[in-house]
């Protein structure tokens, strides 16, 4: 049997603070721990009753109560509310147990204790947090969830009900199987991502996969997770519905391919109008060159010809060469008239849109075999400048189309006007095309392209409709004012 001196000394060195109080319930030891837990000095407390340790008004019932234990069980242990020398109140978390001789009777006491009141200020604080944290889970707008790698769902928040369709209790259950909410093309994604996990490899906490809702619905989702637990063996997960975000970054991608698109069509054909405008200016050079270097040299012959029979006396051929000047000089003013014409048509500013055209129309008559329907008695508003000039020159590439490519025998051109809009419709019978196989072909996209940037360039519409064998429409609509 170990010898009671060197229990005591034994218990002089423990940490735990230690109490032994007689079996009538006197204290008659505490280590140095007890003493420094109270804030009494050595031997302080013996001979008195542990009650004076109790904080509370009825202190002697707590000691009732723990006696009355002991007795039935031989042991007690749970929290009391105790008191330092100088009154401060703390709580203990107190081990007593009855010791006994052979013949069964107690005699003494001995209780352990430790100062637990940080412990439980902390396990409130938690307690605390963790009840805002399901409050804030709760009412988050985003999907908060907790899943154990072998069990499935342990915890899900309104949020992910809602994106899944299904009810917590569903999701949580132990034979769900996850697997049936992920769309088929990632499941080997999120599979591979297990197994990466399971190896141990370090995967990025963000990353994006679809699902399938209880409703059948496909679902773009974006997950950020971390891992915890002892083995980490559980993810917390936050997770978001980006379903709509998707299909507007679709919508985004596909705009700025059309963009591109646009932009490339509109620098080709740009260099082509370029291209257009130097072969115009070349042709113009040329025929004035031409023209009037013709008529220089011509006219010149002439004079010194004339000149030549006038000191002769040679009347009557001066008067023949004369003649011949005078035809020369109209056929070259005729052409020049001509150019100037098609540069900008003096129609317009003398008679009008309306008048313009009908003047068109009959020196296109001179030459063309096409019957023309005109219908110009609806124009009633006048369009500005710039809106009359390139419906001239709509008009003007709609017709040399018709007759280039149509084999048309009738058309139509009936212009129109309203308080919003000039109105301009142009329709053939002729043999029609493929609008989008023509749109690949480059001189005759031109054209058409053309006239829809003229259209375009004044806030305007430009449509056009064909069909092989039923003929061809074009639909030009303009700001009046």
């Amino acid at each position: 049997m170990i010898d009671k001196e060197i229990l005591l000394k034994a218990f002089a060195t423990i940490r735990e603070a230690i109490l032994i109080c007689s079996a009538d319930g006197n204290i008659n030891y505490t280590n140095s721990a007890m003493n420094r837990l109270f804030g009494y000095e050595k031997g302080e407390l013996l001979g008195k009753y542990p009650s004076i340790l109790n904080k509370g008004p009825r202190p002697e019932l707590v000691t009732k109560e723990i006696n009355s234990i002991l007795e039935l069980k031989g042991y007690w242990e749970g929290k009391i509310n105790n008191k330092k020398k100088d009154g401060t109140g703390f709580i203990s978390y107190a081990r007593i147990s009855a010791l006994k001789d052979r013949e069964g009777k107690i005699i003494n006491f001995i209780s352990t204790q430790h100062n637990i009141t940080e412990q439980i200020k902390m396990e409130k604080i938690l307690q605390e947090s963790e009840e805002k944290y399901r409050k804030l889970c709760q009412s988050a707008m985003d999907g908060i969830y907790v899943i154990s790698v072998d069990k499935g769902f342990e915890y899900v928040n309104p949020a992910v009900v809602k994106i899944f369709g299904y009810e917590s209790e569903e999701l949580c259950r132990e034979d769900f199987d996850f697997f049936k909410l992920v769309h088929p093309n990632d499941q080997k994604l999120i599979r591979n991502r297990q197994k990466a996990r399971i190896k141990g490899k370090r995967l990025p906490s963000r990353y994006e996969f679809r699902i399938i809702t209880k409703d059948g619905d496909t679902k773009n989702i974006e997950v950020n997770t971390v891992l915890f637990g002892r083995k980490k063996e559980k993810i917390l997960g936050v997770m978001r519905d980006i379903t709509k975000h998707k299909k507007i970054e679709e919508r985004l991608n596909l705009n700025q391919m059309m963009l591109e698109d646009s932009e490339r069509e509109l620098k080709s054909f740009s260099r082509k109008i370029l291209a257009i405008r130097e072969e115009e200016k070349k042709n113009l050079s040329t025929i004035l060159h031409e023209e009037l270097g013709d008529m220089a040299v011509g006219l010149s012959s002439y004079l010194a010809s004339i000149e030549k029979d006038i000191k002769i006396h040679a009347f009557e051929n001066a008067q023949e060469t004369i003649e011949k000047s005078k035809s020369l000089l109209r056929k070259s003013i005729s052409k020049l008239k001509k150019i100037a014409v098609d540069l900008r048509p003096p129609d317009l500013d003398i008679l009008g849109l309306p008048g313009a055209l009908n003047e068109y129309f009959l020196k296109f008559h001179e030459y063309v075999k096409l019957d023309i329907i005109l219908q110009l008695n609806n124009y009633k508003k006048k369009a500005s400048d710039k809106t009359e000039i390139a419906i001239y020159r709509i008009v003007q590439e709609s017709f040399k189309n018709i007759i280039k490519h149509a084999n048309a025998n009738k058309a139509v051109l009936s212009l129109s006007s309203d308080e919003e809009a000039i109105i301009l419709n142009i329709s053939d019978d002729g043999r029609g095309f493929e609008v989008e196989k023509r749109s690949h072909k480059n001189s005759e996209q031109l054209g058409i392209r053309g006239m829809k940037e003229m259209a375009e360039s004044l806030k305007g519409t430009f449509t056009i409709n064909s069909a092989p064998g039923k003929g061809t429409k074009i639909l030009v609509k303009l700001p009046a004012e």
